[in-house]
């Protein structure tokens, strides 16, 4: 009995939590490898460098890549554990365009996590992938919110 409960409840947690800061942390290393390469290339002045915009488009291709990779044969904690890194930086590109108003950007943030979370219910998905929109939306608040100087 205690080996089942490990593995069906306290293992799916662990795996999606560490696996999607593992995640989050590939993803901005991911970021940061295009900005650097884009800035290196095209712009001498670092302050013309189009930061909203690089990291916009970065965040649509890593949720693309990852909606292709939770196609492929993998396990589903690995996927789920995956999904945690886009969805956070896309939460923070929303949060982001709408910074001067931390009110309304945590409610658009709270409402990308609930689509995802309707996506899991709709495609009847396992308990853990409840995770990634719950995990994608405390960290990106973290990260985005303002801080006082």
């Amino acid at each position: 009995m205690k080996n089942w409960v490990f593995r069906e409840k306290i293992l799916p947690l662990l795996v999606v939590i560490l696996g999607g800061l593992l995640s989050i942390i590939l993803v901005y290393a991911a970021y940061f490898a295009v900005y650097m390469t884009i800035e290196g290339l095209f712009y001498e002045d670092v302050t013309q460098t189009p930061t909203d915009t690089i990291r916009f488009y970065t965040s649509l291709g890593l949720c693309l890549i990852w909606v292709l990779i939770s196609r492929i044969r993998m396990p589903d904690m690995a996927k789920a554990a995956l999904g945690v890194g886009p969805l956070t930086m896309l939460m923070v590109v929303i949060f982001f365009r709408i910074y001067p108003t931390p009110g309304w950007a945590v409610l658009s943030t709270t409402g990308v996590g609930l689509v995802a979370a309707l996506f899991v219910f709709m495609y009847k998905k396992q308990w853990f992938y409840y995770l990634v929109p719950i995990l994608a939306l405390l960290i990106s608040t973290w990260y985005s919110w303002p801080r006082p100087y």
